[in-house]
């Protein structure tokens, strides 16, 4: 039995009508492959039917290279274009190529992709978070939409940030989530930011000199909590001994093991993740 590490992504769409995620990645598989850094691109294969709610796919990253960046000869350092040499490359061909299987559970719209392949090669969350974003984001005008990709936190991120017996400084990124995902006191918070006509809120605030710790309300509690998938929340203080520390959300990334079988893949058990989402 090996253990196998996949993460979990967030995929938010404004507005989100019936079915705009599988439309989403269906338009995706179709677009040109995204540039997410430098000389690195993405793609999505189509994806699988939607069986319960989920649908499957592969994410592909590789290198490309310029036709019009010099070649060197390693032993003369010898430097020519590689349009110039006399190497002829298939347009089509994409270099240190990696593959990776994915779930997407349309109701909670979150994304489980796996950390390292069957032939062992390996991907970032941050780097799956990146590579999904500019890949979805590609094709979003196609639906009027707005695509953002966050990588899940664990909710013990939240209540480390609540326990620190002084906070100096706090900073609150939120991009406001999907309005069915909500709790009551979640909605009430919201409402009072979308009434600024707003589409992301951020909030950053210092304690007095002469106070023990900066005073969270309930509202900015709720606030924390929503930026766990949808954002960040960075914080100052002091820990339970006086040491200083500094503590993100975005420092406990929502990354699992799953147990495959010698021979087998992580595509069925994927699938099988996402029919049993559970928030971290």
């Amino acid at each position: 039995m090996a253990s196998r590490k996949y993460c979990v992504l967030n995929v938010v769409a404004h507005p989100h009508p019936d079915e705009i995620y599988r439309s989403l990645f269906l338009a995706s598989a179709k677009a040109n492959a995204a540039n997410y850094r430098a000389d690195h691109y993405a793609r999505v294969s189509p994806v699988t039917s939607s069986e319960d709610g989920v649908f499957r796919g592969r994410l592909a990253i590789w290198t490309e290279l310029d036709p019009g960046e010099p070649t060197i000869n390693k032993e003369s350092f010898e430097q020519k274009l590689l349009s110039d040499s006399d190497i002829a490359l298939p347009r089509n061909i994409g270099f240190n190529s990696k593959i990776f299987y994915f779930s997407f559970n349309v109701a909670s719209h979150r994304l489980f992709i796996e950390l390292k392949n069957d032939e062992g090669q390996t991907i970032s969350a941050g780097i799956a978070r990146l590579a999904f974003e500019r890949i979805l984001k590609s094709v979003e005008d196609q639906f009027e939409t707005e695509v953002k990709v966050y990588i899940s936190t664990l909710s013990a991120a939240v209540e480390r940030i609540f326990a620190l017996p002084t906070i100096r400084k706090i900073e609150m990124r939120l991009d406001l989530p999907n309005p069915d995902d909500l709790s009551e006191a979640e909605e009430r918070v919201l409402e009072e930011i979308k009434k600024r006509k707003a589409k992301r809120y951020e909030q950053s605030m210092t304690k007095l000199a002469d106070a023990d710790t900066l005073i969270l309300t309930e509202e900015d509690k709720v606030v924390v909590r929503l930026t766990k998938d949808n954002g960040f929340t960075r914080v100052e203080g002091k820990d339970g001994t006086g040491d200083k520390v500094a503590l993100s959300t975005s420092d406990y990334p929502d990354i699992r093991s799953m147990d495959l079988d010698t021979n087998d893949s992580s595509f069925n058990q994927l699938r099988t993740i996402a029919l049993l989402d559970k928030d971290g």
